[in-house]
């Protein structure tokens, strides 16, 4: 019997030690991974504004240059194109930070229900004493791990959901913002060259 509750215990101490391991894994990766794309979408959104206000000056230099500015509809595309670049690169921060959040929680949330099924195959190895000094009973115990092991199964389910939904939109925000800030700079040469 002692050697069982010996390794019930080592069991569960290996699973609480995986689950703080992933926890530690959240912290480290979400700075580090926010900060890098923080930057090259915060890069693109100040180029794409810059490029809209450039392409404004511009076209007021056209015009009081005396020229008649031809082939508008390259300028106003890529004003479009531009702003869609705008958008998808700041709600990229928002759609990416919460992905990452999300995901750790859910990935965290399966250590936690897997230390949790672990105990229940050891709860007779174990031996819990309420905060009264009582002790707990096996089939009390099960049903209180069963119903936390309930709990968190749902909230892995809702965390995959919700997961999934801003890894959608994250890669569409970033694509978006990607693609049209290049559309947007090929309209603009376009235009450019076409009224030289």
């Amino acid at each position: 019997m002692q050697n069982g509750a010996h390794l019930a215990q080592e069991r569960l101490r290996s699973a609480g030690q995986r689950a703080a391991r992933v926890r530690q894994k959240l912290v480290e990766e979400s700075d580090v991974n926010r900060l890098a794309y923080e930057r090259f979408y915060n890069t693109l959104t100040l180029v794409a504004g810059g490029t809209l206000a450039l392409s404004l000056t511009y076209l007021g230099y056209l015009k009081t240059a005396g020229g008649h500015p031809v082939h508008l509809w390259a300028l106003k595309a890529s004003w479009v194109s531009l702003l869609c670049c705008l958008v998808g690169s700041v709600f990229y921060h928002n759609f990416h930070t919460n992905y990452v959040s999300v995901a750790r929680m859910r990935e965290y949330t399966e250590k936690l229900k897997a230390e949790r099924k672990a105990s229940i195959e050891e709860v007779d190895n174990i031996r819990v004493i309420d905060e009264t000094g009582k002790p707990w009973t096996s089939e009390d115990l099960k049903l209180s791990l069963s119903n936390e092991v309930a709990v968190l199964e749902e909230n892995v389910k809702r965390n995959k959901k919700t997961e999934n939904a801003y890894s959608v939109l994250y890669t569409w925000a970033a694509r978006t913002a990607r693609y049209t800030f290049l559309l947007g700079l090929a309209l603009l040469l376009t235009f450019a060259f076409l009224n030289t």
